[in-house]
């Protein structure tokens, strides 16, 4: 499973997997996210909305089933 998240993520771009990497990885909240990347808070939920939508899509097409849970 490991290998399949790490093929997945690479297929992210880098800013939308930083943001995805300090938020659920490094436990930061969106405001710490913000400030280590240099953008708004709103910047940040958009890229963690698109992420977990992209990532969702790669984890399902690697036959990851109810990757949205």
């Amino acid at each position: 499973m490991k290998k399949i998240l790490k093929l997945c993520m690479e297929g992210i771009d880098s800013q939308t997997r930083e943001a995805l990497w300090l938020v659920y990885v490094e436990d930061m909240s969106c405001a710490q996210a913000a400030i280590v990347m240099g953008v708004s808070t709103k910047k940040i939920d958009y890229l963690l909305d698109r992420g977990k939508k992209r990532l969702r899509t790669e984890l399902e097409k690697e036959g990851v089933s109810h990757a949205h849970e």
